[in-house]
């Protein structure tokens, strides 16, 4: 399918003008009919999410609510933005649409599946161009120090708890009330959920909004998509790489990059982009 798409991508905007990238791709929709079922969700904690995607500026971050579903062995949290727009490419897809409009925001593109009986992470990260990226690793460990501070999130009264986990520092607020094992992100190991946190520079924020028991039970799905198997180390390396370089990969796959201001093809855009990843480690 032939596409001529435009991602309006904030994390490069200029002052208070917003830059378009204009990409003529051949790209394949991310639909979502075709999947595994990997367990059955009994309860879904909604999180409101704040990132930075530019670390030179602090004030402008990109909001999202991530949903995270929890089954008796397998837990996944994911973009509900990214996820409206699959389901809305799957819908004009199925009606014969030649053109479906994707996700112009850059909220944060990692979905995690925690599989609780064998302990280990499925990540998923896509790419502007809706290249897939999979790899599994080991629960990593988190190495929590329980603190005596306390305060109250949705009537849940939540203890105080830190960690430094792969180059940077977090604050978070579990809910001992609610004795799973469970979080935003790869965060778990605590005594009770997660209901809020942040790392201490405020790039990452996650926060509790709604938690709800679900009746009945909600599949929890691993969709049929062109995953690119990978590790930790090597996707870190490629996305490097990738923001470093954006002309030269998007050329490497064959693509036509432009960046458009105010209508009109930048002549000297930057060769780079800013690259501010959860994980600096």
């Amino acid at each position: 399918m032939k596409n001529n798409i435009k991602i309006t991508a904030l994390y490069i905007s200029a002052a208070l003008v917003f830059i378009n990238i204009a990409v003529n791709a051949q790209v394949t929709p991310l639909t979502i009919q075709d999947y595994s079922v990997l367990d059955s969700a009994e309860m879904e904690v909604i999180y409101y999410v704040e990132t930075m995607n530019d670390s030179l500026k602090p004030n402008k971050k990109t909001s999202d609510i991530q949903k995270l579903l929890i089954g008796n062995k397998i837990s996944k949290i994911y973009s509900c933005t990214l996820f409206y727009y699959d389901s809305l490419a799957t819908e004009l897809i199925s009606k014969g649409a030649q053109n479906y409009p994707i996700c112009q925001k850059p909220v944060l593109p990692i979905e995690v599946i925690k599989d609780h009986s064998k302990k280990t992470l499925s990540v998923i990260y896509r790419t502007l161009t809706e290249d897939l990226f999979q790899y599994e690793e080991q629960f990593p460990v988190f190495n929590w120090v329980i603190q005596p501070e306390k305060k109250t999130i949705l009537t849940h009264s939540c203890q105080k708890a830190q960690t430094r986990f792969r180059g940077r520092d977090y604050i978070a607020w579990f809910a001992p009330d609610l004795p799973i094992s469970e979080g935003p992100y790869k965060f778990s190991g605590l005594p009770g959920l997660i209901l809020e946190v942040t790392d201490t520079h405020s790039n990452f924020h996650f926060q509790c909004t709604g938690i709800r028991k679900i009746n009945p039970a909600k599949p929890i799905k691993l969709y049929d998509w062109p995953y690119i198997r990978t590790t930790r180390k090597d996707l870190n390396a490629f996305l490097i790489k990738m923001y470093n370089d954006p002309f030269g990969y998007f050329k490497s796959k064959g693509q036509t990059l432009q960046m458009i201001e105010n209508g009109k093809e930048i002549d000297k855009p930057k060769d780079h982009w800013p690259y501010n990843p959860v994980e600096t480690e």
